[in-house]
Formats: structure tokens, sequence, C-alpha cells
């Protein structure tokens, strides 16, 4: 492993650390974004996501980013998961890396946002009248 790798993974397990004692119902940690895609740049931030059982008041999702932001020496941006929308949690699933997760109650949510998404496209258009098809 090289110093640098060795650093960042360093850095990785100090936000994961500090985001469960913070967050001590944590279920899971995703990083995603620019970062993880390898398309950062100087000025981009770090994109985070917790899953908590409930909540993460919107206070708290600013302290904590502040916080990492100490750590990682950027900016960084803390998005609780389950207060997301469907169409960004599915993003974070599916594009995202878990940096931790406690096991069952993390891959049951996964499991539930990948299920909802794949009923949303499969659902059935609703019907329309050959009439209003041809309507300009």
């Amino acid at each position: 492993m090289t110093q640098s790798a060795y650093a960042l993974a360093q850095t990785q397990a100090q936000v994961v650390q500090h985001l469960l004692t913070a967050l001590p119902n944590c279920m899971a940690i995703y990083a995603f974004g620019s970062q993880t895609r390898g398309e950062a740049t100087a000025s981009s931030d770090l994109d985070l996501a917790v899953l908590v059982a409930g909540y993460v008041p919107a206070l708290q999702l600013w302290e904590l980013s502040h916080q990492v932001a100490d750590l990682v020496h950027c900016d960084v941006d803390l998005l609780d998961l389950r207060a997301a929308s469907t169409v960004m949690q599915y993003q974070v699933i599916t594009t995202g890396v878990p940096l931790w997760s406690n096991g069952l109650q993390a891959a049951l949510f996964e499991t539930y946002v990948l299920s909802e998404n794949t009923r949303a496209t499969l659902a059935p258009l609703p019907p329309t009248s050959p009439a209003k098809m041809l309507q300009p």
C-alpha cells in the first residue's frame, strides 16, 4: 500500500468513526459523487450519505458536515439517505461506495429502494384513448 493510499484509508476510517460516534443509530455510510467516480477537481466537495434508524435533524447534518470537512480538508455535503428522494436514494445505492454498513438492516433498505425503482420503472402507463394519442 502506498503512503497516499494508506493516508486515504486512515482518513476514511476517521470519517467513519466520527460519524458512528455522532450517530449511534447509524446503519450505513456511503460516499458518492465526483470523488467516487474519479472526476473530482480541486474545488470538488465530498458527498456522503448516512442511513440511520429514523432521521437526522438538519442542524446536526450541517454540524457534522463541517466536522468531517475538517478531517478531509474539503467541503462535505452530508445527506440523510432516508430523508432523500427515491431518485437520490437509488443514485447513492447504485453509484456510491459503501464505507460502512451494519449488514442486514442496510441491505434491507437497499433492497427496498431497488425494488421500488424497479416497480416504478415497470409500472404500466395509464390508459390513453386512441383519439388523445393522435392529438398534437
